[in-house]
């Protein structure tokens, strides 16, 4: 019976005819297609949506701040920058061309300039910072997420409220800033959207190329950017925060500590990083080439997942600072490492590329 469905199935596909309605063969390389139609470009239309959102909330909220619609803008805020925190590790592409990953989030700024220059522009009521055609040309530190959770919660936010002359500027930077947020999202969703764009170097590379000139090009390019993700939130969001122990760590070296949020992101990174492992190629190329490591890397990206979400919405300040807090965080920065030497070193095995470089360097 089996051998006689499968013939029967085979000639009924033989005989149907072909129509305009038949999708496409996938073309190009196989990595890039499923990190270009399951990671890029959903989490960029996500990110274009909900900017869009931010920008209409903040515009709604200026023209008659109120209690309410200032609790719609902060949701507004949580939901963009979740979505561009699933899209964070991607640092490739379009969002790598003009500043625009450095325009959507300046961070971490150890010096502090991008304070000091929210404060100038704030003292001096600035308003070609409160315009979003004359705020694209300024700064990246005065135009993505970091400078608007400034306004929106950090020293003199409650003015936002108020209808004195620097409380209305600061909701007309604010604005700029969301507007700017959702242009830029947009400009990225763009450039994504088709294969005859940036998506054509990644499927088709050739000698001729800029970049993509090989097939390893494009391996060494997708591997960067999963190695970079687990990277970055282990050495730069995780590490120089919680130090050597509670009593030394560092909550306002946290991304978004003033919103209350660090946690929120923390766990959308992770979500990324599962996203793009299991839905991006890696999770079936490795159950071929190194069976067993791919669920092996799956679970331990989902227990780090867990240990963030059992924390809940608590502040990082809090979280750092008490022992199982700072002791399940530091279970994450260990289970980061695991991933990396396992998951990374079967990854660069199986692609056949080398992994002698520093990431977050660029080397």
């Amino acid at each position: 019976m089996r051998c006689s469905a499968a013939v029967l199935g085979a000639l009924m596909l033989w005989a149907a005819p072909l129509s305009a309605e038949t999708p496409p063969a996938p073309r190009g390389e196989p990595l890039a297609r499923k990190v270009i139609q399951n990671v890029a470009r959903p989490g960029y239309e996500r990110l274009a949506a909900a900017t869009a959102a931010l920008k209409t909330e903040a515009e709604t909220f200026c023209a008659a701040p109120s209690a309410e619609r200032k609790i719609a803008l902060h949701a507004a805020f949580e939901t963009a920058l979740l979505a561009w925190s699933r899209v964070e590790m991607i640092r490739f592409g379009p969002v790598a061309q003009a500043n625009r990953y450095d325009r959507f989030a300046f961070w971490p700024d150890e010096k502090g300039l991008g304070l000091k220059q929210i404060g100038v522009a704030l003292a001096a009521r600035d308003e070609t910072a409160a315009a979003p055609e004359t705020l694209r040309a300024k700064s990246v530190a005065l135009q993505g997420f970091t400078a608007l959770e400034f306004l929106l919660y950090g020293a003199g936010a409650e003015a936002l409220s108020t209808t004195g002359e620097d409380g209305r500027f600061r909701c007309r930077f604010a604005a700029a800033i969301a507007a700017n947020l959702a242009a830029l999202a947009v400009e990225v969703r763009i450039a994504w959207e088709d294969d005859t764009g940036f998506a054509d170097g990644l499927l088709n590379p050739k000698p001729e190329h800029p970049v993509y000139k090989s097939s390893r090009d494009v391996k060494l390019e997708l591997f960067k950017t999963f190695i970079t993700g687990l990277q970055h939130l282990r050495d730069v969001k995780l590490a120089r925060v919680l130090a050597d122990n509670p009593q030394n760590a560092q909550p306002k070296r946290a991304p978004y500590w003033r919103s209350g949020l660090t946690l929120k992101v923390m766990q959308a990174n992770i979500e990324a990083l599962e996203t793009y492992f299991n839905r991006g190629g890696y999770f079936e190329l490795l159950s071929k080439l190194a069976p067993g490591v791919e669920k092996s890397v799956a679970l331990d990206l989902a227990e780090m997942r867990k240990n963030v979400q059992a924390l809940g919405a608590a502040p990082v300040e809090m979280v750092v600072k008490s022992k199982d807090g700072w002791g399940r965080l530091n279970s994450v920065l260990f289970e980061l490492v695991t991933v990396q030497q396992t998951g990374g070193g079967a990854i660069a095995r199986a692609s056949n590329i080398s992994i002698g470089f520093n990431a977050l360097d660029g080397d």
